[in-house]
């Protein structure tokens, strides 16, 4: 939606360079969203289990930062499909048991 709202992309890229409120709950839900998985993934075995769920979790949200906020996003556009599916196969990699 970014690339085809401007006007959502202005509004998004403004609140998080002033650190709006907005931006806690939203960065508290994808690291909510993370730990599900994560849980998930181990409890059937698609994970490993050694390092701790909170610590992979920012682990993983500081990888996925070039894609997850939007001031970052325009800066690696050109990146973009081929970099954020370069990152995940290596996130999941990286979680392999």
């Amino acid at each position: 939606m970014f690339f085809t709202e401007r006007k959502l992309y202005d509004i998004a890229a403004h609140s998080a360079s002033e650190k709006w409120r907005s931006i806690e709950p939203y960065e508290q839900r994808i690291f909510t969203l993370l730990q599900d998985i994560l849980k998930e993934g181990r409890k059937v075995g698609e994970f490993e289990r050694k390092t701790a769920v909170d610590e992979s979790c920012r682990a993983i949200l500081q990888a996925m930062q070039p894609f997850l906020n939007p001031l970052m996003l325009q800066q690696n556009l050109e990146k973009l499909p081929e970099g954020a599916t370069e990152v995940v196969s290596l996130i999941l990699r990286s979680l392999a048991p």
